[in-house]
This record gives C-alpha cells, sequence and structure tokens, in this order.
C-alpha cells in the first residue's frame, strides 16, 4: 500500500515537472520552433508519465488508440526529432533526417499493430531498430556538441543531458524498487 502511494506520488511529480518546465519553455522561447518542440516532448512525457493516464488506457480499452498516440508522439517521434536536431534545429548530419523518418514509420507501424516499441535494459528485451536510431542520435549529438555548436548551444546541451539523466535515475529508482516489492 505504502509504495502504491509513494509510486503514484512519484510519477505525479515528475508529471508536473514536466508540465511546469514545459510551460517554463514555452513562455520564455516560444519564438523558437526546437525549444516548442522540446516543450511539447515534455508535455508528452510528462502527461505519459501520470498513472491516471495509464489507469484510464486500462479501464477503458476504447481510448488505448489515446495512450498509444502519448507514446507514438512523444516518444517515437519527438524523442529522436530531437536527438536528432538539438540544439540548433539542424539535421547534422544531414543523413540523420532520412534516419528519423524511417523510424518514425517504423514506430507507427509497430505500436498500431499491437507490438511494443519499449526498449533497453530496465525494460525488457531491446528492439534492434530502436537501439540502432538512439545509438546514432546519440552519437550524432556528440558530433554536432564538438564540431558545430556555438558556447551557448553546448551550454544548452549540457542541461538537457542532465535533465535526461534524472529521468534516467527515477526510471532506475522506480523499477530497482518495484523489483524488490513484488
Amino acid at each position: 500500500e505504502f509504495y502504491a502511494a509513494y509510486t503514484t506520488v512519484a510519477y505525479a511529480i515528475f508529471g508536473l515537472v514536466c508540465f511546469g518546465v514545459a510551460g517554463l519553455i514555452f513562455w520564455r522561447r516560444s519564438d523558437n520552433w526546437i525549444a516548442l518542440c522540446n516543450a511539447l516532448f515534455l508535455v508528452m512525457i510528462g502527461a505519459n508519465a501520470l498513472p491516471a493516464i495509464t489507469a484510464l488506457a486500462d479501464r477503458l480499452p476504447q481510448i488505448i488508440w489515446l495512450h498509444k498516440l502519448f507514446f507514438v508522439f512523444g516518444v517515437a517521434v519527438m524523442y529522436p526529432l530531437l536527438l536528432s536536431t538539438f540544439p540548433d534545429g539542424r539535421f547534422t548530419p544531414s543523413w540523420m533526417r532520412w534516419l528519423f523518418l524511417a523510424y518514425v514509420v517504423y514506430s507507427v507501424f509497430h505500436v498500431f499493430s499491437g507490438q511494443d516499441l519499449r526498449s533497453g535494459m530496465l525494460s525488457g528485451a531491446p528492439v534492434p531498430f530502436t537501439q540502432l536510431v538512439f545509438l546514432v542520435g546519440g552519437c550524432a549529438q556528440i558530433y554536432r556538441y564538438r564540431r558545430t555548436t556555438s558556447p551557448v548551444q553546448r551550454q544548452q546541451t549540457k542541461w538537457a543531458l542532465f535533465g535526461k539523466f534524472l529521468r534516467m535515475t527515477r526510471a532506475t529508482t522506480s523499477r530497482n524498487s518495484s523489483g524488490s516489492n513484488g
């Protein structure tokens, strides 16, 4: 009972922090399309993290498509887009746009055909194409960081990596504590 309450509160706080940061980005940088994409990504991740959304999708099978849409748009479209274009909004290297497009088509097909795209060591067996896209996207981020970004963009990249680290830490701790109690 304590664990259920703790998990619900932790995910709700995470969702609210995502909404708050997204609102702050929108308020301060609403003239920059990559900032708006970041804000939208945070809203999608925050909405997907809220326990009420998952519970509602489990209870009402008629709206499972909405939950899948949040997942596809938030994780399978926005995250690779940001990985491919952050911080300046350009696909660098230029061939990243084709990998991104292929991944979006792949993701939409797999999610709406009933398969799960979640991958990684914390959520089961990895999907090889998903792992490849994220690995190449990470390498492209390193390439951009070292070769094409300004000092301000480098600072933005550092903050984005810090946020990703916090999200991974939250995911790891929630998965580890659920495994020890179950």
